[in-house]
C-alpha cells in the first residue's frame, strides 16, 4: 500500500459521514504537510468548519496559501479561539486528529486534554490519535512506574491487559528482509508502548471527569514515509458516548483490548483476528507445567537449606537424608531398567503426574472449554443480536425461556450469567440506545451495515421489562 496514513483518514471522515452530514460537520487536525486538508477537500468539507493547527511557521505559511481553511498556531488555545467564534455551547469539533509523536508527556498532555471537552460536546464524538513507534518514548524507560500506575486503575487486570496486547503484537508479521541499520520491530516493546498510551488516556478521562467513555476504537499499524525515511506508526480512532461509569478507566480498557487491530501491507490493512488470538492465549494457559523427570532434579532452593541448617538438629539430618534418599532412588529406578526389569510402580515415581492424577480419586475429567460470545467476530456477533432483537419481538411475552433456547442452540449451553448478558445486549437495542447502536454499525461496518439497519427498524422501540 503506497500511501497508508492517508487511507486511514479517509476511513476516519467516512465513519464521520455516517454520524454528521459531512457540509455540516466541524473537524481539526495538526496541519503538517497538509495531507489531512487534501482529503477533506475531496470530501467537500466547507474551508469554514475546517481547522489547521500548526506551529511551525514555515509549514504554517504553506497551509495558508495552499488551503482556504482556518488555520491557528497553538493546540492549547484553539479552545478559546472556537469560544470566540461560536460561544461556549458551540465551541466543538465533531472530528479532531492529534499527532502526539510518542508519549504523552505533561506538556502534550496541557496541549492535548483540552481539546477532548471539544470533541464531547459534539455530536460525532469522534478523534484519532497518531503516534510514532520509532520515537523515543517514555514507557519503556518507565516501565515498572506505568505498570503500576496502570495496577491503580485497572487493579489486578492491569497485567493481564499488558498480556493481551503483547499476544496481538506477537501475530503483527515482520519483514526479515530489512537491512541490519533498521531496527526491527520488537513485539514486547510494542505492547508496552500500547499499554503506556492506554494509561496516559485512562489517566486523562479520569482527572476531566466528564462522564465520557470509547464505545468504539479501531487501531492501525503501519510504516509512514513521508518524510522520506520509513517510521512506524499507529493510528486509534475513538468514537465517544455519554456514559456514566462507576469505573470508566477498566470500561476504557475493555473496549481497547477488544477493539479491531489491523496492520498494513502491500495489499492493504489485514485485521488480526481477536478469536485466533483467544485461542492461542487459552491454550498457552491451560499449559501445565511439567514435573521434573527426577525426584534428585527438584529445585533445591537456597531458602530451604538455609532454614534448615538455621534449625539444625534433626531437621537439618533429615533434610540432608531427603537429598541422599532422592539420589538413591533415581539410581536404583535407572539400574533396574537398565537390566531391563520393570516393578509396577516404579515409573510412576520418575513420571510426572497427569491431570486425572492431580485431580485425585473419584474427581470427573474437566470439561472442554465453552463456546462465549467473546469467540464471535465481530460480524458474527451483531448478526447474532440483531437475530435475537427480532426473536425477542417474536417470543409473545416468554421472552426468558425463548432466550434461553436460542443461546443453547448456539453455545451448546446455557446459564443464568450468558442469558443474562444477551438479555443486556438486546436491551440497548430495544429502547433508548437504539440509535447510538445503530451508529456503530455504520462505523463498523460501512455499507454493509444497512441491511442490519433495516431488520433493526421494522422492530418497534420498547424497554425491555
Amino acid at each position: 500500500m503506497k500511501n497508508p496514513k492517508a487511507e486511514i483518514i479517509r476511513s476516519n471522515i467516512l465513519k464521520l459521514a455516517s454520524m454528521v452530514p459531512l457540509p455540516q460537520a466541524r473537524v481539526m487536525t495538526l496541519g503538517g504537510e497538509g495531507i489531512e486538508a487534501r482529503i477533506w477537500q475531496g470530501y467537500d468539507i466547507p474551508p469554514q468548519n475546517g481547522w489547521l493547527i500548526e506551529r511551525n511557521q514555515a509549514r504554517g505559511g504553506k497551509l495558508i496559501k495552499g488551503f482556504s481553511y482556518r488555520s491557528h498556531n497553538e493546540l492549547r488555545t484553539f479552545p478559546k479561539i472556537l469560544a470566540g467564534l461560536y460561544g461556549d455551547d458551540q465551541a466543538f469539533v465533531d472530528y479532531a486528529h492529534i499527532d502526539i509523536f510518542g508519549t504523552l508527556t505533561e506538556d502534550v498532555i496541557n496541549d492535548f486534554a483540552p481539546i477532548l471537552p471539544l470533541v464531547f460536546k459534539s455530536r460525532a464524538k469522534c478523534l484519532a490519535v497518531t503516534v510514532a513507534d520509532s520515537r523515543r518514548n517514555t514507557t519503556l524507560e518507565q516501565w515498572p512506574d506505568i505498570l503500576m500506575r496502570g495496577s491503580r486503575l485497572f487493579g489486578r487486570k492491569a497485567k493481564l491487559l499488558y498480556r493481551k496486547m503483547l499476544d496481538v503484537q506477537k501475530e503483527i508479521p515482520t519483514n526479515e528482509d530489512i537491512p541490519e541499520s533498521f531496527v526491527k520491530f520488537n513485539p514486547e516493546n510494542g505492547a508496552k508502548r500500547e499499554f503506556g498510551l492506554l494509561v496516559q488516556f485512562a489517566e486523562v478521562l479520569e482527572k476531566l471527569n466528564l462522564g465520557m467513555s470509547p464505545c468504539f476504537i479501531e487501531r492501525y499499524v503501519y510504516v509512514s514515509r513521508y518524510s522520506g525515511r520509513p517510521f512506524r506508526m499507529r493510528t486509534y480512532f475513538f468514537r465517544f458516548e455519554s456514559k456514566r461509569l462507576a469505573k470508566p478507566s477498566r470500561a476504557l480498557a475493555h473496549t481497547w483490548v477488544r477493539s479491531r487491530l489491523s496492520f498494513a501491507n502491500h495489499e492493504g490493512f489485514q485485521e488480526i483476528h481477536r478469536a485466533h488470538v483467544r485461542e492461542k492465549y487459552r491454550v498457552e494457559k491451560n499449559k501445565t507445567t511439567s514435573m521434573p523427570a527426577k525426584m534428585s532434579d527438584m529445585p533445591q532452593t537456597p531458602k530451604l537449606a538455609a532454614l534448615a541448617a538455621l534449625v539444625g538438629g534433626d531437621i537439618e539430618g533429615e533434610y540432608k537424608s531427603l537429598l541422599a534418599k532422592a539420589g538413591v532412588i533415581d539410581k536404583f529406578a535407572s539400574a533396574l531398567a537398565a537390566a531391563g526389569v520393570v516393578i509396577p510402580g516404579t515409573a510412576a515415581l520418575l513420571e510426572p503426574p497427569t491431570s486425572s492424577d492431580r485431580r485425585g480419586p473419584g474427581r470427573p475429567a474437566g470439561k472442554p472449554n465453552k463456546k462465549t460470545l467473546e469467540d464471535l467476530s465481530e460480524i458474527e456477533l451483531i448478526d447474532f443480536r440483531v437475530r435475537a432483537l427480532e426473536l425477542r419481538h417474536s417470543s409473545n411475552g416468554d421472552w426468558l425461556s425463548a432466550r434461553r433456547e436460542f443461546i443453547s442452540k448456539e453455545f451448546g449451553y446455557c446459564n443464568n450469567s450468558i442469558s443474562s448478558r444477551v438479555g443486556g445486549l438486546v436491551a440497548r437495542m430495544s429502547g433508548k440506545h437504539r440509535e447510538s447502536f445503530k451508529q456503530r454499525l455504520f462505523v463498523a461496518l460501512g455499507d454493509k451495515a444497512q441491511p442490519y439497519i433495516d431488520r433493526i427498524d421494522r422492530i418497534p422501540e420498547t424497554p425491555l421489562g
